[in-house]
C-alpha cells in the first residue's frame, strides 16, 4: 500500500498533466483584460451594440424605475426578464453608467467560458483546454455579451452548466435536483432554453456510465434494465416541472411565447431594429447543420486518429457519418434555404448564402455546408463514449427543435451551442486516449483566429 505521504506518481511519458485551475485562470485573465480594454477603451460596434442601446439598456432602466413591482406584461425584449431584473436591481442600487452595467453584466459570460476551460482542463492538458475555450469566447455574439449589457452570456452559462452536469460519469438525486434548479434560472433568462429539460430526462434515463461500457450505437434491449431506469427517470421529469410552470406563467402573462411587442401583429414591425419572433422556421435545422459544417472541420482535424480507430473497430459504424451527411443535406433541400429576410433567413451564413447561387430558392452553400456538417458530426460522435454520444446528440435534437420554434433563424442563436458541442467532443475523445498531438490544437487555433477577425471588425470597423 502506498503511504499517504508518498509523492504522487508522475504521469507516463506522453500523457498530459491536467491542470484545470490553470486553464480556468488563463481564460479568466484573457476575458478580464479584454473586458477592460473594450468597455473602457475601444468600445464595441455593430448590431449587438444597437440591440443593447435600443432594447436591453432601456428595459433594464425601465425595470429599475418600476422596482419593486416591474411590469412584465410587455417590454422591449423578446426574452424572459431574468437577466434584466438582476441588472435592474444593480442599476437601482448603484445608478451606474453604461460602462458599469456592461462590466457587471458581462461577468455571466466570463464565468461561462471560465467554467468551460476548467471542465476541459479536467480532461485534457491545460493549453488544449484554453485552445478549445477561446473560439467560443471570441465568437462575435458570445464575446459581445461579455462587453455589453446583453442576456446571452447568462443564458449560455445555464446551458453550459447543464451540459457539464449531464456529461458527468455518475448520476445522483442531488445532481438531478441541481440540474432542475439551473433549468429554472435558465428559462427565467431565456424561455426558449426549456429544451434543456430533455437533456435532464435523458440523463435520468441513461443513468451513470457502465464500467466497462458496451460501445454500441444502439444499446441492446437486454442491456436497458428498464426497472432500474424508471425511478431516476421519474425524478428527472419531476425536477424539471418548476421550469415548465415558470414558462407557462410567461405564456399566460404574454398570451404567447414572447412579449406582445414581438408577436405577429405586435409593434415590432414599427420599431427600427426589432423583429417578430413567433412562428416556426423549417430552415433552422439546416442552419444548425451548416454551422457544424463551417466550424466542425477545425475540431475534427484533431480527432482523425480516434475516428479512424472507431471506424475500423466496427464496420457498421461507417454508416453513421454517411447517414448524418444525408440528413443534413435533406434538411437543407426540403425547405427553402435561400436568403429571405421576411422568412427569418438573414444575417450571418444566410447573408453569405444570398451572395452565392441558389436553385429553386435552395442555397447551394447551405446545402453543401449542411452535408459536410452532418458527416463531421457523425464522425466525431464515434470518438466519444456511447453515453456521451447519446447525451450530446439528444441535446442537439432538443436544441434544434426549440430554435425552430423561433421565426428568426439567426446564427447568433446557434453558434455558441455548436462550438461548445464540438469542443466538448474533442475534450471527451482526447480524454479517453490521454494522447495529445500538436494538430489537435491547430484546428481550434486557426478557427479562433478567424473568429477573432470577425470580432475585431466589430471593435475597429
Amino acid at each position: 500500500m502506498t503511504s499517504p505521504t508518498a509523492p504522487r506518481a508522475e504521469p507516463r511519458t506522453g500523457q498530459p498533466i491536467h491542470r484545470p485551475m490553470l486553464a480556468a485562470g488563463v481564460m479568466l485573465a484573457l476575458a478580464w483584460i479584454a473586458q477592460i480594454v473594450v468597455i473602457f477603451g475601444v468600445g464595441y460596434r455593430g448590431p449587438a451594440l444597437y440591440d443593447e442601446q435600443h432594447f436591453h439598456l432601456p428595459t433594464i432602466r425601465s425595470f429599475a424605475e418600476q422596482l419593486p413591482a416591474p411590469d412584465l406584461s410587455d417590454y422591449l425584449v423578446a426574452t424572459s426578464p431574468g437577466y434584466h431584473l438582476v441588472m435592474a436591481a444593480v442599476e437601482r442600487a448603484l445608478a451606474l453608467p453604461d460602462q458599469g452595467l456592461r462590466l457587471i453584466g458581462g461577468q455571466f459570460a466570463v464565468l461561462a467560458v471560465v467554467l468551460l476551460a476548467w471542465w476541459f482542463g479536467r480532461r485534457v492538458a491545460w493549453w488544449l483546454a484554453v485552445a478549445l475555450a477561446v473560439p467560443i469566447w471570441i465568437s462575435p455574439y458570445f464575446f459581445a455579451s461579455s462587453v455589453l449589457a446583453l442576456p446571452e452570456g447568462a443564458a449560455w452559462l445555464g446551458v453550459f452548466v447543464i451540459l457539464m452536469l449531464a456529461l458527468r460519469p455518475r448520476v445522483s438525486a442531488s445532481q438531478l435536483g441541481l440540474m432542475g434548479l439551473v433549468l429554472v434560472v435558465l428559462v427565467a433568462v431565456r424561455q426558449i432554453h426549456l429544451w434543456a429539460a430533455a437533456t435532464i430526462w435523458l440523463v435520468g434515463w441513461l443513468g451513470p456510465n457502465q464500467n466497462p461500457e458496451p460501445d454500441r450505437l444502439v444499446p441492446r434491449f437486454a442491456e436497458l434494465q428498464i426497472r432500474k431506469r424508471i425511478p431516476p427517470t421519474v425524478l428527472s421529469v419531476a425536477v424539471t416541472l418548476p421550469a415548465f410552470v415558470l414558462v407557462a406563467y410567461f405564456f399566460r402573462l404574454w398570451d404567447g411565447a414572447v412579449p406582445p411587442t414581438f408577436q405577429t401583429g405586435g409593434a415590432a414591425n414599427t420599431i427600427e431594429g426589432a423583429a417578430e419572433h413567433t412562428g416556426f422556421n423549417p430552415a433552422t435545422p439546416a442552419l444548425v447543420f451548416a454551422t457544424f459544417g463551417a466550424f466542425g472541420p477545425f475540431f475534427a482535424l484533431g480527432l482523425v486518429g480516434p475516428i479512424r480507430r472507431a471506424l475500423a473497430a466496427r464496420e457498421s459504424s461507417r454508416w453513421l457519418p454517411i447517414l448524418f451527411g444525408l440528413v443534413g443535406l435533406m434538411l437543407a433541400v426540403v425547405p427553402a434555404t435561400g436568403f429571405d429576410e421576411a422568412a427569418g433567413r438573414w444575417t450571418g451564413l444566410w447573408t453569405v448564402a444570398g451572395r452565392l447561387p441558389t436553385v429553386a430558392d435552395r442555397s447551394v452553400l447551405i446545402a453543401a455546408l449542411a452535408g459536410i456538417g452532418g458527416v463531421v458530426l457523425g464522425a466525431m460522435l464515434l470518438a466519444v463514449s456511447s453515453r456521451d454520444r447519446l447525451v450530446l446528440l439528444g441535446s442537439l435534437v432538443a436544441f434544434t427543435t426549440a430554435q425552430s420554434a423561433n421565426h428568426q433563424s439567426w446564427g447568433r442563436y446557434v453558434n455558441a451551442f455548436v462550438l461548445v458541442v464540438l469542443a466538448m467532443m474533442v475534450a471527451l475523445a482526447v480524454g479517453r486516449t490521454q494522447k495529445v498531438r500538436w494538430w489537435v490544437v491547430l484546428g481550434p487555433g486557426v478557427l479562433g483566429f478567424f473568429l477573432l477577425a470577425g470580432t475585431a471588425y466589430r471593435l475597429l470597423g
